[in-house]
This record gives structure tokens, sequence and C-alpha cells, in this order.
């Protein structure tokens, strides 16, 4: 299991990098959070492939844009996803935001205001409210499980999406305050 203590993430990457060099047996697990996925996902590319290849059994991500709190994926006691989880980081506690049993993965990104968040899963793109925890598909998106991802622009008039194996597709939508 790896863990990234503010040391920076290229230190993992290259143990990874040196464990698949070495075809080295073992599972490997990363925990990757920063303030935000659209920028700070450091070498996301490499960290999406080794992921698909197997390389890395798990990577867990968690993102927040006002360091007032981290949202990422909650985990079952089997390796399982069960949603959506907030965690104050000044109070040192959790709290369920979304849940989704029998869901493989999540991509989070919060917006600025800290109240809503974009997240991407299996069947697509929904807004999240993260006050009243409620969700609204934004849009249907079914496919490949591979490297797929969220983002917002800056100014939060656009949320993008990819999507990418074999060939990649970028979708867009355009949603109003």
């Amino acid at each position: 299991m790896l863990a990234r203590p503010g040391t920076g993430i290229a230190p993992f990457r290259a143990f990874l990098q040196e464990r698949q060099a070495t075809n080295a047996s073992g599972r490997n697990w990363l925990f990757f959070g920063h303030q935000r996925s659209d920028y700070d996902f450091f070498y996301k590319d490499d960290l999406l492939a080794m992921r698909s290849s197997g390389l890395l059994t798990r990577l867990t991500l968690a993102w927040s844009r006002d360091g007032a709190f981290l949202l990422g994926t909650r985990q079952d006691g089997f390796g399982g996803v069960g949603g959506l989880s907030r965690y104050w980081i000044a109070g040192g506690r959790y709290e369920s935001v979304y849940d989704s049993p029998g869901a493989s993965w999540f991509f989070p990104v919060t917006l600025a205001d800290g109240k809503r968040a974009v997240v991407r899963d299996r069947d697509g793109i929904f807004l999240l409210d993260l006050q009243t925890k409620k969700a609204r598909r934004l849009l249907d998106v079914q496919g490949q499980f591979v490297g797929k991802s969220v983002g917002v622009t800056k100014d939060e008039r656009f949320v993008t999406f990819t999507e990418t194996a074999a060939e990649g597709n970028i979708w867009l939508a355009n949603f109003r305050h």
C-alpha cells in the first residue's frame, strides 16, 4: 500500500515503474489526493495506465478545492466501492455524501462553492449537491472502464469528460448556475 504523505507523487511513480520493470509480484495500492484533479493530477496518464494494466491493483483518489475537506471514494472492507465520502480536515470526521452499492469507481471534482461536485461514475456524469446529498444526472455515457475522468473548466462553465481505451472520446457539457 502506498500513501503520498506530502513528499510528492514522483517517488511512488518511480517505485511502481521499478516494480513493473522487474516484474515484481504482489499487489499495489496507491492513495493520491490534492486540491484539484484537473490541475493537480500529476502523472495522470501514467497512473491510469498502471491501473488499467493491473500494475496498480487499486488507485484511491481524493480532491479538494479549498482544503476544508477531501471528497473521495469510500471503500468497503472487501475492496469494493460503496459511494462517496467527505473527510473534514479540521474535525477529522467522515461524512457519507453519496451511496451507490455495487459501484466500481467514481471521479469527483468539487466546485469552487464547496457545496457541489461534478462526479463521473460508470453510467455518466452527475451534479451532486453536497449539502442535500441529491444527485442530478447531467449526461448518460456508458462505455469502457479504462481511464475515465471528469474535469471542470476554471470558470466552471464547462464540464469535460474523457474516456480512453483503444480510442478516445471527449464530451463537453455546459451547465448554468
